[in-house]
C-alpha cells in the first residue's frame, strides 16, 4: 500500500513474473496472452497516455518560459534568489527577478496540476488493473513512472512556492493561521490582496487596460484560492452504528451504539464465540453519500502491530455494511488479552481527503470449553515443489488362453448352425436364382453383414471409439436397405412355390 499525501494507493506486490503470469491468466483466461486483456484496460490505459503528453507538454512551456526569462535577467540580479536550494543540489530560480516570478506562477500551477491529474490516473489504473499489463517487467516500468509523477509533481509544488516567496510584496497576516503554513495557491492570494491594499490609497493611481485586466484576474484568482481554502473537500461517514448480537437471539436484544466522526467509544465491545458483529454506515464527501473506491474496518492489536482489513459493501449512495465473528478473525486475535484497535478508513482517488480515524475497542471473549484454533500459515507466493505425475498404465490384452477357449467356442457354432439348415431344408440348388433375380442387393447385404464383423474384430486389435462408430452407422443403412431387397426376392420365390 503506497501513500501520497491523502491518498492511499493499494498497489499489489508481485514477486516475480511466474506468479504475474499465474494471476494474469486466472483473471484473464481467455485473453491474457493479448496486450489488451479487456476493454476497459485499453481504454484507462489510453486515457493516463494523452494525460501524460499533455502533463508533458504543459510541464515544457513551463520550463521554457522560465529558461526565457531567465535569459532576460541580468547576471547581478541572479545573486538575489541564490539562496534557494532544493534537495538535489540545483537552484531552479536562479537568473530570475522579483518581478518575473509573477509571470510563472500560474504556469507553474498549471503544471502541477497536470501531473497530479496523469499520476493519480496512473496510481489508479495499477489499483483497478493490477495485471493489466503484458508483463511484470512492463508494470514495474510503469509503477516507476507513476512515483516519478508524484516526484516531479511535489518539485514543481516547491517551484510554485519559491515563485510566490519571491513576489515583491509585504504579506498580510491571515486571522486563520500564517502565510508560511498555507500552500503557495493560498499565499499568492494573500500577496495578490497585499497588492489590491497598497495601490487604494487616497491618491487613485493611473491604470491602463492592462493594469485593469491584471486587476480583474487578481480578483477571480482571489475568490477560487479563498474557495480552495475554506471548503476543502474531504471522505466522512454518518448515520453509522454498531450492533453485537448472538446467534438465534431476539430482535432488539444485544449491544447497540452510535458510531460519531473522530470520536471512538469509551467502552471496548465484546464479541463473544456466537456473537455477530455488524456496522452500517453511509460514507459521504461534501456532505454527499458516494461510494469511495476504498471503505474497510481496519483491526490492529496495539501489541503486536498485527492489522487485518475487512471491506465494507457499500452500494453506489453510500450505504454500507460489513459483519464479523470470530470464525472470521485471525488466530493471533483470539489469543490476545488486550483490546483490539478498530479504524474506519475510507479513501479515493481525486482531491478529497481520506479519512482513518479509531471507531471502537473490540475485545474477543473465547468459549472456555473450546480449544483456540492454532496459528493459520500465512499464504505466500514463491515456487512450489515439483509434481511427479504417474500415469496410468496402458491396457493390455486379455490372457491368450482365455481368448483361445471363446474363439473355439464361437467356431463351434458354425457346424450346428449347417446342420439346422440342412434340417429345415435349405435348398442351396436355389443359389444361381437368387443370385440372377437381384444379385445386387444379395451381394451388398452379405458383404455388409461380413464388413460388420471385420469392423468389430478391428475395433477389437486397435480401432478406437469414434473411429468405428461412422462405419458402422454407414454399413447399416447399406445392410438395412439390401436386405429389404433380397428379402422381398426370396418372399417372391416362396409365394411361386419355390422351396
Amino acid at each position: 500500500m503506497a501513500r501520497r499525501g491523502y491518498r492511499v494507493v493499494d498497489i499489489a506486490d508481485i514477486p516475480d513474473q511466474e506468479t504475474y503470469s499465474t494471476m494474469r491468466r486466472q483473471r484473464y483466461p481467455d485473453t491474457h496472452r493479448q496486450e489488451y486483456p479487456s476493454s476497459s484496460t485499453e481504454r484507462e490505459y489510453n486515457e493516463y497516455s494523452s494525460l501524460t503528453k499533455k502533463a508533458n507538454q504543459i510541464t515544457n512551456e513551463y520550463r521554457h518560459k522560465k529558461i526565457e526569462l531567465q535569459e532576460r535577467t541580468a547576471p547581478a540580479l541572479a545573486a538575489n534568489v541564490s539562496h534557494l536550494r532544493y534537495e538535489d543540489g540545483r537552484n531552479e530560480l536562479e537568473g530570475l527577478e522579483p518581478r518575473y516570478h509573477e509571470r510563472l506562477v500560474e504556469p507553474c500551477m498549471r503544471a502541477e496540476s497536470a501531473n497530479r491529474r496523469m499520476a493519480d490516473r496512473r496510481a489508479a489504473y495499477l489499483v483497478d488493473h493490477p495485471v493489466g499489463y503484458r508483463d511484470l517487467n512492463t508494470r514495474d516500468r510503469h509503477v516507476e513512472l507513476m512515483e516519478n509523477a508524484y516526484e516531479d509533481t511535489d518539485l514543481l509544488h516547491r517551484l510554485g512556492s519559491g515563485h510566490v516567496s519571491f513576489i515583491e510584496t509585504e504579506p498580510v497576516q491571515p486571522r486563520w493561521g500564517r502565510p508560511r503554513d498555507l500552500t503557495y495557491k493560498d499565499r499568492e492570494m494573500l500577496l495578490r490582496y497585499s497588492h489590491h491594499k497598497r495601490d487604494s490609497g487616497n491618491e487613485e493611481p493611473h491604470r491602463t487596460p492592462d493594469m485593469l485586466f491584471q486587476s480583474l484576474l487578481r480578483g477571480v484568482l482571489l475568490l477560487s484560492s479563498l474557495h480552495g481554502a475554506l471548503a476543502a473537500p474531504s471522505w466522512s461517514f454518518s448515520d453509522a452504528t454498531l450492533t453485537v448480537q448472538a446467534k438465534g437471539s431476539g430482535v432488539g436484544t444485544g449491544l447497540k451504539e452510535k458510531l460519531t466522526p473522530n470520536k471512538p467509544l469509551a467502552a471496548a465491545v465484546t464479541l463473544g464465540a456466537a456473537d455477530t458483529l455488524k456496522v452500517i454506515l453511509t460514507t459521504q464527501t461534501s456532505g454527499t453519500g458516494k461510494r469511495p473506491q476504498q471503505a474497510f474496518l481496519l483491526l490492529t492489536d496495539p501489541k503486536t502491530k498485527l492489522d487485518i482489513s475487512y471491506p465494507f459493501s457499500v452500494k453506489e449512495s453510500g450505504k454500507g455494511k460489513i459483519e464479523l465473528t470470530q470464525a472470521d478473525l485471525p488466530s493471533q486475535f483470539l489469543r490476545s488479552t488486550s483490546p483490539i484497535n478498530a479504524n474506519i478508513v475510507i479513501a479515493s482517488l481525486g482531491s478529497s481527503a481520506g479519512y482513518n480515524a479509531p471507531a471502537f475497542s473490540l475485545k474477543v471473549e473465547q468459549d472456555p470449553n473450546s480449544a483456540i484454533p492454532l496459528e493459520d500459515k500465512p499464504l505466500r507466493y514463491g515456487k512450489l515443489p515439483e509434481i511427479h505425475h504417474i500415469f496410468r498404465p496402458d491396457p493390455k490384452s486379455p490372457n491368450i488362453v482365455i481368448v483361445l477357449f471363446f474363439t473355439v467356442a464361437a467356431a463351434l457354432t458354425l457346424p450346428i448352425l449347417l446342420q439346422a439348415y440342412a434340417f429345415l431344408g435349405v435348398n442351396i440348388a436355389h443359389l444361381t436364382k437368387a443370385t440372377s433375380n437381384a444379385p445386387i442387393s444379395h451381394v451388398l447385404f452379405l458383404g455388409s453383414v461380413v464388413s460388420i464383423e471385420t469392423t468389430f474384430f478391428l475395433y477389437f486389435l486397435s480401432w478406437r471409439l469414434f473411429s468405428v462408430l461412422p462405419i458402422l452407422a454407414f454399413l447399416a443403412i447399406v445392410a438395412y436397405i439390401s436386405g429389404s431387397r433380397a428379402l422381398t426376392e426370396v418372399q417372391q420365390r416362396r409365394l411361386a412355390g419355390l422351396r
